[in-house]
C-alpha cells in the first residue's frame, strides 16, 4: 500500500510560514476564528463564530478533551517534517461545560490574530509517543490532508523535534545550505539564472520579512506570496452553512488507518524517556532558529490582573500593588517596589535579599494555584500570564484577578 502524502500549509516556504497560513487553511475548508475574546461572537467571512460552535457543542455534545485548560504543546507540520521542522505552540482553551479544545494561533486580518481548532486523531501505533492532530473543517469536501504531530504527554514541551524525526525515520536534521561564495554570485551563470527567474519567484524573495517590521507589515508581506492562490477564492459564490460542531466523527471518514499506510516503513526505537525532560522549566532547550509563538493578554485583561505584596516588617503591615499593564514582567514589578520603598531600607532589604518568591492566585470555581519563582525567572512568570490570558474568567466574572507574592526564603 503506498504511503500517504501529507500537505503543508506553509505556502511561502519561509520561517514562521505556518503562522501566516491562515488563508491557505481557510481556502482548504478549515474553520478559522478571531483570537480576541471580544470578537469570538463574530464569524470570519461567513463562518460560524466561536460562540456558535460552543452553542452547537452544548446541543450535540461531541467527544472533546476533558480537563483543565491552559496546557501547551509544541508541534510540527507533518507535511514538511521530512524537509525542515519548525516548532509552533498549541494551546488548550476552555470550551464550556468542563471541556476544552486545542487551538493553533495564526496571523490574520485582526490585530490580535486568528486561530483554528484542532481535532485529536485516533492513536497511531506506528508513531509511538506521538499524538496526531488535524485542523477542524467546516467543509469536509475540500481536499486537503494537513496533519500536526506533538508529544502525547500534554505537559511535556521538550523533545518534540527529536521524537518526531526518529518516528518518521529522519533522526538527523537536514544539513544547512552551503554558503554562497562571492565568486558564485558574480558569475555569468548565476546572473543568467537570476535574470531568467520568474516574477513570482522574485516577488516571493521580496516578501521575506525583516526583523522589527510591524505586525501589519508582516501580514501584508506574508500574504502577498499567496495572492495568486487566494485570488480565486471569491469566485466560489456558495456561502458555507455553519455546521454543528461535531468533532466526534467517524475516524475512518476523516483519517484512514495511519498504521496500515505506514506499515511498510520500519520505525526505529524512539528516544528513551529518560532523555526527554518532562519538566517545563526555563532550561528546556529549543533548537536554534525555532520560534515559539506565545499568547499575550489583552489590554483589558492586563488592567484586571494585579500583582500584590503585603509584607510585615517591624510589626507594621504594608501593601504594594500594580496592574499587569504597569509591570509586564516580574523584574519590572520589583523595580516599581524598589522605587516606592526607596526611603524604607527595611522593606528594600527584604526585596533585595529574597531568593525565592511564592506567587498565588485563584480563579472563580477553580482551586488556588501556587508557583515558586526566582526573582529573575521571567519564563515561569510568562507561563502564569499566558494561562490567565486563556482562562474563561474574562467572559464569566467581572472581578479582577490578584496574584499575591510571598517571601519563601
Amino acid at each position: 500500500m503506498p504511503r500517504r502524502v501529507f500537505d503543508c500549509f506553509n505556502k511561502s516556504g519561509e520561517k514562521r510560514g505556518h503562522f501566516y497560513g491562515c488563508r491557505a487553511l481557510h481556502k482548504s475548508g478549515v474553520w478559522v476564528g478571531y483570537l480576541a475574546p471580544e470578537k469570538r461572537n463574530q464569524g470570519f467571512e461567513g463562518l460560524a463564530s466561536f460562540d456558535q460552535l460552543k452553542e452547537n457543542h452544548r446541543r450535540n455534545n461531541p467527544r472533546l478533551i476533558n480537563g483543565t485548560a491552559g496546557i501547551e504543546r509544541t508541534a510540527v507540520c507533518r507535511g514538511c517534517a521530512s524537509e525542515n521542522f519548525q516548532l509552533f505552540t498549541l494551546k488548550e482553551i476552555n470550551f464550556g461545560d468542563g471541556t476544552k479544545v486545542v487551538i493553533m494561533r495564526l496571523d490574520g486580518e485582526d490585530d490580535m490574530g486568528m486561530f483554528c481548532i484542532l481535532e485529536k486523531l485516533p492513536t497511531d501505533r506506528s508513531l509511538p509517543l506521538l499524538q496526531c492532530w488535524q485542523p477542524y473543517k467546516y467543509r469536509r469536501e475540500k481536499n486537503s490532508n494537513f496533519m500536526l504531530l506533538s508529544l502525547r504527554d500534554g505537559g511535556q514541551t521538550s523533545g518534540t523535534l527529536e521524537s518526531v524525526r526518529i518516528a518518521l525515520g529522519h533522526p538527523h536534521p537536514p544539513p544547512p545550505p552551503e554558503p554562497q561564495t562571492p565568486s558564485e554570485s558574480t558569475s555569468p551563470e548565476y546572473q543568467q539564472r537570476s535574470a531568467s527567474s520568474s516574477p513570482n519567484d522574485q516577488e516571493k524573495t521580496q516578501s521575506v520579512k525583516q526583523p522589527g517590521s510591524s505586525a501589519a507589515q508582516k501580514r501584508r508581506l506574508s500574504e502577498s506570496s499567496l495572492q495568486n492562490e487566494s485570488s480565486g477564492k471569491r469566485q466560489d459564490t456558495e456561502t458555507p452553512v455553519p455546521p454543528a460542531f461535531e468533532l466526534a466523527t467517524d475516524p475512518q471518514e476523516t483519517t484512514p488507518s495511519l498504521a496500515d499506510s505506514d506499515r511498510n516503513t520500519a520505525v526505529p526505537p524512539l528516544v528513551p524517556p529518560s532523555r526527554l525532560s518532562t519538566s517545563r522549566t526555563k532550561n528546556a532547550r529549543v533548537p536554534a532558529g525555532v520560534e515559539i509563538i506565545a499568547l499575550e493578554p489583552t489590554e483589558e485583561q492586563s488592567e484586571r490582573v494585579r500583582l500584590e505584596w503585603f509584607p510585615q516588617v517591624g510589626g507594621i503591615g504594608r501593601g504594594y500593588g500594580y496592574s499587569l499593564r504597569e509591570c509586564k514582567t516580574l523584574s519590572s514589578f520589583f523595580n516599581l517596589v524598589r522605587k516606592q520603598v526607596a526611603d524604607d531600607p527595611e522593606v528594600l532589604a527584604v526585596v533585595e535579599d529574597t531568593k525565592v518568591w511564592q506567587l498565588t492566585y485563584k480563579l472563580p470555581d477553580q482551586p488556588q494555584e501556587a508557583t515558586y519563582l526566582l526573582p529573575n525567572d521571567e519564563t515561569g512568570f510568562d507561563k502564569i500570564v499566558q494561562s490567565l490570558a486563556e482562562s474563561s474568567v474574562w467572559d464569566t466574572d467581572p472581578k479582577r484577578v490578584e496574584i499575591e507574592l510571598r517571601v519563601v526564603r
